[in-house]
């Protein structure tokens, strides 16, 4: 498997998948897959702390939104799924010392689970990675 390095965050891809730069942001998919996911992350001076994660997905508020508490490989936080009336969004606020990464699935309703044993996959090989 290929290894995928972000802004101090690394993960081993699923078969297929590839990722490529953005503005502030990398952006992971498979050519013939059903969505995307997209990571960013922000670094503080103090490590961040769950109370950091709330309040930035009070930023990005969601109605109707489930949430569960994850651990994705070395980060813990919170996953949030909303379901649209013909897409399917979840995002991930997550965490591991000063590092925090945001990340975003989506994908159309009709293809909604498609990807799920490859997101898995990836997020359970999340490592924070020294500059």
């Amino acid at each position: 498997m290929t290894i995928y390095a972000g802004n101090s965050w690394a993960l081993r891809l699923a078969s297929g998948w590839t990722g490529r730069s953005e503005d502030d942001a990398e952006v992971l998919y498979h050519p013939e897959g059903a969505g995307a996911l997209r990571v960013s992350a922000a670094r503080k001076d103090d490590p961040v702390t769950d109370e950091d994660l709330q309040g930035f997905a009070v930023q990005h508020p969601q109605e109707g939104a489930g949430v569960e508490a994850v651990e994705c490989g070395e980060f813990q936080g919170y996953r949030y799924e909303i379901e649209g009336e013909s897409v399917l969004v979840r995002q991930w606020f997550l965490r591991a010392g000063n590092l925090a990464l945001f990340l975003t699935y989506n994908c159309s309703l009709e293809h909604a689970g498609e990807d799920d044993e490859a997101l898995e996959n990836m997020l359970d090989t999340l490592s924070l990675v020294d500059d």
